[in-house]
Formats: C-alpha cells, structure tokens, sequence
C-alpha cells in the first residue's frame, strides 16, 4: 500500500515538475503518466484532441544514493503503439524535492492527436539486480508485476465552466 500512495505522490509530482518537451513547438500539449492511467483509471484516460501526448513517468527515493543505485539497476520497458522507445536520452537529472524524497523523471513526446485516435502505451520497470527505495525491497524482475497498459483516447475538448 505504501508503495501504491509513492506512485501516486510521485504521479501528481510528475504532473506538476519541469515544462513539457513539446512546449517549444508550439503546440498544445497534454502530459499523461502511463503508470497513473494504468493504476488509477483503469487503463484508459482522454487527452484533448489536436493536442501532442507527452508521455511523462517516474521514480522515487528517499536519498540520492537510492535513487543512483536505482538508475544503474533498472531498464525502463516502453512501447508506443507497438513500437519501442528507448527512453534514457529523456532521462532527468536526480531532483530533490525535500527532505526525504527523490525523483528522476522521463519525458516523451509522442504525436499529435486527433479526434477519435488512440495512442497505446505499455511501461514496465525491470530491475537487474534488488533495489530499496528507502521503503520498499524489490527484487530482479519487474517492480510492476510485468507491464502495464494505457489507451489514451483524443477527445472533444472540454466545454468551459460558465
């Protein structure tokens, strides 16, 4: 449970962080944590059509030497639409947010959407060897239970509040 309310801290922390990749293009941008659409809705979620989908994940530590050992022992597994992303050259820097807490983050920007298209995204987190976040002990393998799935769907953008 503990590590379920860190994905969750570490999603909304992920939505609030650095600019998205797409920003200097000049379109509009949506950013979808594939992780957070997978645990917390359903595997499905919505972005406004005519927007580019950046795809933004991450991991916590509780120190930087946790977050260090995590970076050389963990391989991110990303498809978009079937196709591969090597997503270590979107990498962050470590960044400590507070006391107790690091993050490193990746950040992919992937199409344009449009009305009615789909985007399928499958992520998984692979360790090499066992890593401790300063909570929980993963062991090699998957630290998601082999890897999870998000359809974001473009939509009519919303109508604004009167």
């Amino acid at each position: 449970m503990r590590r379920l309310m860190a994905i969750l801290f570490a999603a909304t922390l992920l939505v609030s962080t650095a600019p998205a990749a797409a920003a200097d293009t000049g379109d509009p941008v949506t950013i979808i944590d594939p992780l957070a659409c997978a645990f917390f809705f359903g595997g499905e979620t919505t972005a406004e059509a005519d927007t580019t989908v950046v795809l933004r994940s991450g991991w916590t530590a509780t120190t930087r030497g946790q977050i260090q050992s995590f970076m050389r022992a963990s391989t991110w597994v990303v498809s978009v639409d079937g196709t591969p992303v090597d997503v270590r050259p979107y990498l962050s820097a470590p960044i400590h947010l507070d006391r107790k807490l690091w993050l490193v983050s990746w950040e992919y920007p992937t199409h344009l959407l449009g009305l009615g298209d789909t985007i399928t995204v499958t992520e998984d987190v692979v360790l090499r060897h066992p890593n401790f976040d300063g909570t929980e002990l993963f062991p090699v393998g998957s630290t998601l239970g082999g890897p999870k799935t998000c359809v974001i769907t473009g939509a009519p953008p919303e109508a604004p509040e009167e």
